[in-house]
């Protein structure tokens, strides 16, 4: 068996991420490494259908990674979904080979994950659609037949579709995301970031995600400590991740774009009623006036354990 530092910060990394139980599965052989994601995919519904319950289908991506990965070879994908025929898979299969060999060289399994859920999502919407299409025929060619038989008689599904229709505009309007009407999924996650090159631009795109996932916490800036705590739905925390972690968001030593490599997940914990903040705010603050935002909001915890063990000068490791 063989040892890639590479290759296990780069599945640690995915690890923090898929890290519900089941989400991820991996195992080691002579010459190889394969991970195994269980992907949860809701295509959502198309256009304006509102009215349309979610439907999630289950589906998975595997990748084996040879032993000269990311340098040499791109890892070996598989795809599987139940809800799709086998042309449907195959043509997803057949990109993500296509873009592993393009991004070899670098390490790509987030991106290739991210990928996969866009393509099956992609495909789960135009089978849909189809299936949408031809009940749609179908109903035509009743309506017509029914038409044709009661042609002197008043049509009675014309007053059961107003009736509908009228409900249906007064039962599924979208409602904004209220942090704390569920307390189930809500979750209190604090991140790492090594440092900022471009501290304005990447602090705007950090402030951007937080409202267009409806999170609220604090982007903390704390000497050289930078800290990001995120409050909201676990399933919105998650794609917060995925997005610092797979979008260009600072700039490296020759100013170029650059993705986010030195971003750690430290803690991902239930949130408490008591423990909830009301918005997103940008903070510079003192060592002393960190610590008194952890303990007023109740978060002493998370200090101890994760935070107070990367202030400068504690001289302690992480536990």
């Amino acid at each position: 068996m063989y040892n890639n530092e590479e290759q296990a910060l780069e599945v640690s990394a995915l690890r923090s991420i898929y890290c519900k139980d089941g989400e991820m599965t991996d195992s080691r052989g002579q010459n190889y490494w394969r991970i195994s994601l269980h992907l949860d995919v809701t295509p959502g519904p198309e256009n304006n259908d509102v009215c349309c319950e979610p439907v999630i289908s289950h589906a998975s991506v595997q990748f084996t990674l040879p032993e000269d990965y990311p340098e040499l070879s791109p890892p070996a994908v598989e795809v599987k979904c139940s809800d799709l025929d086998k042309n449907a898979v195959d043509t997803i299969t057949k990109t993500l080979s296509e873009r592993a060999r393009e991004l070899q060289g670098e390490m790509m399994l987030l991106d290739l994950a991210c990928l996969a859920k866009e393509l099956i999502e992609k495909e789960l919407r135009e089978s849909a659609h189809m299936q949408r299409l031809r009940c749609a025929g179908d109903m035509a060619k009743g309506e017509s037949i029914a038409v044709k038989s009661d042609s002197n008689n008043e049509n009675p599904f014309h007053a059961l579709a107003s009736d509908y229709n009228g409900s249906e505009t007064s039962q599924n309007k979208p409602s904004g995301q209220v942090l704390g009407s569920n307390c189930a999924n809500t979750v209190t996650s604090l991140l790492h970031l090594d440092h900022m090159r471009s501290k304005s631009s990447y602090t705007k795109l950090i402030k951007k995600w937080a409202y267009e996932l409806s999170l609220v916490g604090r982007l903390i800036f704390c000497q050289r400590l930078i800290l990001i705590l995120l409050q909201g739905d676990s399933k919105d925390v998650k794609e917060y991740i995925v997005r610092n972690r797979t979008s260009n968001v600072d700039v490296d030593s020759r100013g170029r774009s650059c993705k986010e490599r030195m971003l750690s997940v430290l803690c991902e914990v239930p949130t408490r009623l008591e423990q909830q903040l009301e918005d997103f705010a940008v903070v510079e603050c003192l060592p002393e006036e960190l610590t008194d935002f952890f303990k007023s909001r109740h978060l002493e915890e998370i200090y101890s354990n994760h935070v107070r063990p990367l202030m400068p000068g504690k001289g302690a490791t992480r536990p």
